[in-house]
């Protein structure tokens, strides 16, 4: 039973870790297409008043979509957010298809753990050549500072998902959909979010 306790706080505690880094992602994130956005808005003006453009904001702009795109993928691979056809996995019996879910987040998560390492090692590279961009003339390898990260949380996040499946597959969890999941999650959190605003509110009337 104390194993028990120990395993299920160790687990509380890095959901709660789990959940503050993804909230920190998705500001980065959000902060980061806001910016593009604003460049944007800003170099086509100052080519419809016929004023030279940022040389920069192409190159700039490209290494923004990169970054957000990965880091957005990771978090859409904690949350579940991929498409998938997972028709076959549904149809299957409950353990069967458990476990085949957890050999495809496997495959993946050995995947984007082997792109990660080679990515890192690419960083290291291009810190010793001294690599900068051309138009920014900044160095490169802050760019892969955060591809690497993306890259590596996603193949964490797939190991993390097996380990759910084959958890799940012990314990002969009914399997649903993506689609279904993401509902069911949202609905989880539109009810927590009603009932903190009426505990909120209750709390003034007292």
């Amino acid at each position: 039973m104390s194993r028990f306790k120990k395993a299920s706080s160790i687990i509380k505690a890095y959901n709660r870790f789990s959940d503050i880094v993804s909230t920190i992602e998705e500001y980065f994130i959000t902060i980061l297409t806001l910016a593009f956005g604003l460049i944007l808005i800003y170099n086509l003006a100052l080519r419809a008043l016929k004023i030279q453009g940022l040389i920069w904001n192409e190159e700039f702009s490209r290494y923004m979509l990169v970054i957000t795109t990965l880091i957005g993928c990771s978090i859409a691979v904690k949350n579940k957010g991929h498409m998938v056809m997972d028709t076959l996995v549904t149809a299957l019996p409950i353990r069967i298809g458990h476990v085949l879910r957890a050999i495809g987040y496997l495959i993946c998560s050995v995947l984007y753990l082997y792109l990660g390492i080679y990515a890192y090692k690419w960083t290291g590279k291009l810190v010793a050549m001294n690599r900068k961009s051309e138009s920014i003339n900044i160095p490169l390898w802050p760019v892969w500072v955060f591809v690497t990260y993306a890259i590596l949380t996603m193949g964490w996040r797939y190991f993390v998902q097996m380990l759910k499946s084959i958890s799940a597959a012990s314990r002969g969890e009914k399997i649903i959909s993506e689609q279904e999941a993401q509902i069911a999650a949202s609905l989880e959190e539109e009810a927590a979010r009603k009932k903190a605003i009426a505990d909120k509110q209750g709390g003034n009337v007292k």
